[in-house]
């Protein structure tokens, strides 16, 4: 049986004020996503608020379903749409994470000089990391409670956000869909001559 802390009330109340005041936040999916069993309660908040999504490493497989708020990986094993929307983020909620060097880029990713920062996680330690403003509580019934505290609020976050984030990974996914297409030969011109590509 999984242990599930239940979130407080003041601490769920702290995280939607900061996400009502933020013009671009993200969420970053962790491992404690799938551990909790989450993944609908992720995807219910991500809708509801319009907020995109990242995954870590460990959060690979958090998202299950398809919508422009997935973004993918994030930092070193991310995609170049997620880093550079994360760059820009005002606002970091991490679900699930302990925020390790290769989801933050060694904590170089967040170059917004306005970012604010919160976080769900069952680990007190890890819930405060880069000075989040913690949930400390089970990510599902965290999750559920910050999403009906979006709800009663009607916090959404900017239509324009919203735009830049569909946009910016539409162009990605044309990117990758052209880099992994069988049938485009590889154009070694475009390596330098002292490369260690043959």
């Amino acid at each position: 049986m999984i242990r599930r802390p239940v979130p407080d009330p003041e601490e769920i109340d702290a995280v939607a004020r900061l996400l009502a005041a933020a013009e671009k936040p993200l969420i970053i999916a962790g491992g404690g996503v799938i551990y909790s069993g989450a993944s609908a309660e992720l995807a219910e908040l991500a809708g509801a608020a319009g907020i995109p999504v990242a995954e870590t490493f460990a959060g690979k497989g958090a998202v299950q379903q398809r919508a422009w708020w997935q973004l993918g990986g994030i930092g070193l094993e991310g995609t170049p749409a997620t880093n550079e929307l994360a760059a820009e983020a005002d606002f970091v909620l991490s679900v699930g994470s302990r925020l390790t060097d290769f989801a933050t880029a060694s904590q170089s990713l967040f170059s917004n000089p306005d970012v604010r920062f919160a976080s769900i996680n069952v680990d007190v330690h890890d819930a405060g990391r880069l000075g989040a403003t913690a949930i400390v509580a089970d990510a599902k019934r965290a999750l559920t409670a910050l999403t009906q505290a979006v709800a009663d609020s009607a916090i959404k976050s900017p239509a324009e956000w919203q735009r830049q984030v569909s946009a910016r990974n539409d162009q990605w996914q044309a990117e990758r869909a052209a880099a992994l297409d069988p049938d485009t030969a590889f154009d070694k011109s475009a390596v330098s001559a002292n490369s260690d590509v043959v």
